[in-house]
């Protein structure tokens, strides 16, 4: 069941305990105003009759929960009747955008499992090669701009224009990450560090501006073109930190299930990760992504990523601006 039948329900049963129900009373406020029933499993004329009223129903359920032979033959009735059923904790995750993970159980519950059919791999394989010419063509109308940052970043920092990195990819697959650099030749003597994007003391102050505006993620179209990435996608980490999340976070590895991408929910969401914390958040959020992939998901996410970027230049340009009227 995806995130999209949840919310598509207008009939919400819920069975467990008052804390569940004011759980799911708060995730589901938004649809509650727009006329969707949430009920507690309680009574049966007022969940009978709800059922009657009701054509896509969703019983929301805590499996820890002891219901009773009454509130059983109230589920099953309302399963005879089509419903589809979720934890609290996936029916908070479709409503907060992120998935809420602790065990393995929650992990499989929110891991999207499907038979693969001669019509999905032959489209996949067509969206495959839409990707890769569509990468091809942005790499072709944009070279003026990738020649021009390559210019200046050759003017004001000694040292390769590109900056190539091993990173994680699809089912643990190592690649090269190709990105142009920001920071100076001798940033890592020390070995690798948690970066934190545009305000990282490592960076040249141009290469700030990169990061801000995250037009030095641009030559990674290239690895779109190569099939390494995807447009839309989880991360990829280094295979450094890598080992480390997957020490600190044991559900971390799932996130591998799916080709990385240039840009993703969790980029828009929570940013960039500077710390085991705000890596288990981004996986959350990478989670309810992976469960909720469709291809209106995907473009809501460009387009997300597009108009981010665009603040991101024209906060920078008036930044500069204001700071050459100040000095002059």
């Amino acid at each position: 069941m995806s995130p999209r039948v949840v919310k598509r329900a207008d009939l919400i049963l819920v069975a467990g305990g008052p804390d569940e129900f004011s759980r799911v009373s708060r995730a589901s406020g938004f649809a509650q105003r727009n006329g969707v029933n949430v009920v507690p499993l309680l009574s049966s004329d007022e969940v009978l009759q709800a059922l009657n009223n009701a054509s896509n129903i969703l019983i929301v359920i805590n499996s820890q929960a002891d219901l009773d032979r009454h509130q059983e033959d109230l589920v099953h009735a309302a399963l005879a009747r089509g419903a589809h059923w979720c934890s609290v904790n996936f029916f908070e995750g479709c409503y907060w955008g992120f998935a809420r993970v602790k065990t393995l159980g929650d992990i499989l519950e929110w891991m999207h499992l499907t038979e693969q059919s001669i019509f999905s791999i032959f489209s996949s394989r067509i969206l495959c090669c839409i990707r890769r010419v569509s990468a091809l063509a942005a790499l072709v109308s944009l070279s003026p701009l990738l020649i021009l940052i390559a210019f200046v970043i050759r003017q004001v920092s000694p040292g390769p224009v590109f900056y190539k990195q091993q990173r994680v990819g699809h089912k643990g697959k190592a690649f090269t990450l190709v990105k142009f650099r920001t920071m100076h030749v001798d940033s890592e003597r020390l070995g690798p560090q948690w970066s934190s994007g545009n305000s990282d003391s490592r960076a040249f102050p141009f290469g700030r501006f990169l990061r801000q505006t995250h037009l030095d993620e641009l030559p990674q179209l290239w690895n779109v073109v190569k099939g390494e990435l995807c447009f839309v996608g989880p991360r990829p980490e280094r295979p450094e930190f890598y080992t480390i999340l997957r020490e600190e976070l044991p559900h971390f590895a799932v996130r591998a299930r799916i080709a990385p991408g240039i840009t993703g929910w969790a980029q828009l969401r929570a940013g960039y990760a500077a710390s085991v914390d705000e890596s288990r958040r981004k996986m959350e959020f990478d989670l309810y992504f992976m469960r909720s992939v469709r291809l209106a998901f995907v473009f809501e996410i460009l387009i997300g990523t597009i108009n981010k970027c665009g603040r991101e230049v024209c906060s920078a340009i008036f930044a500069i601006l204001r700071r050459r009227n100040a000095n002059e």
